[in-house]
């Protein structure tokens, strides 16, 4: 038996022993950030990020070595209050950083002596939050579920209701588990007993992951609708395959980004002395899923 994980975090893959890990989500979309414009403070590493009105998003290329482990060393050491939204990998690769107003001028001082190019790409990042859509769904109309915008975890889990009972031949909806917070994380199977392989899709294992949740819908939407749209090769593909789509494997961490904020991407686990959060995407026990192996 072979089992498939497909883990969609934005920017980058993880392959684990037996499980294949894929992100299909184009790094382009890191930028695509928004969300509610809550007044508060701009402590990137504490437990608030709220309002980013003065942050700054900037892009830098190192093309020179020491150019490229200035940013590297940054990125490890974070002596500056800075987010990389995009990894110092390699030379005359983009770095895109958002920088918190505290530091803006000390940043500019650092690309300045290490002679790095840089372009601001943004003078207020908030707009680019504020100007995010959410959108609401209508219950009991499956097809009203509309890819323009972004959902609640209560419109998302309607949905998944919703598509289950009409498709109870197909679908099995079961909730997996419940969140430090109590929430449950559900999960929709696709019905397959002849099917020898299992993948399982899951989005928003970080909080601020929205757009892999959305995807996650649509391709349970598509895949369970492929016969009615004679789209003969997603058909196959779901003929050959178990699959089971958990749209929000951090509940607590999705919610607390839509409504607290929207950089947030841990879970909410209660850690003691005010702190809050586990990042679920490195808290996998050593070899998990190895008993699944390669036929």
């Amino acid at each position: 038996m072979m089992m498939m994980m497909m883990n969609l975090g934005i920017g980058r893959h993880r392959t684990v022993p037996y499980c294949l890990a894929v992100n299909p989500v184009s790094t382009q979309l890191r930028l695509v950030f928004g969300g509610k414009h809550v007044q508060g403070l701009y402590t990137f590493y504490g437990q608030i990020t709220r309002s980013l009105g003065c942050s700054q998003v900037w892009n830098c290329v190192g093309s020179i070595l020491y150019q490229l482990e200035f940013l590297q060393n940054l990125e490890k050491t974070k002596y500056l209050n800075v987010k990389f939204w995009t990894k110092p990998g390699k030379l005359h690769s983009n770095v895109q950083v958002l920088v918190s107003p505290t530091d803006i001028h000390l940043f500019k001082e650092r690309l300045k002596h290490f002679s790095l190019n840089g372009k601001v790409l943004s003078n207020n990042v908030q707009k680019w939050f504020d100007n995010q859509k959410l959108t609401s769904y209508t219950r009991m109309k499956v097809d009203s579920y509309s890819w323009s915008g972004y959902h609640s975890l209560e419109g998302i889990y309607q949905w998944m209701t919703d598509i289950a009972a009409e498709y109870p031949s197909k679908l099995n909806l079961t909730a997996i588990g419940l969140s430090a917070e109590g929430r449950e994380i559900l999960a929709i199977e696709f019905y397959n007993p002849t099917a020898k392989n299992t993948v399982i899709v899951e989005g928003a294992i970080h909080g601020n992951e929205w757009i892999t949740t959305e995807f996650v819908i649509y391709l349970i939407y598509h895949i369970v609708k492929a016969e009615k749209a004679r789209n003969f090769k997603l058909q196959k593909v779901a003929k050959k395959f178990r699959w089971i789509m958990i749209p929000v494997a951090n509940p607590d961490g999705y919610t607390y980004s839509m409504n607290y904020d929207r950089l947030w991407r841990k879970n909410r686990r209660n850690l003691g002395d005010g702190q809050f959060g586990v990042n679920l995407n490195k808290n996998f026990d050593y070899n998990f899923c190895s008993k699944y192996r390669y036929e």
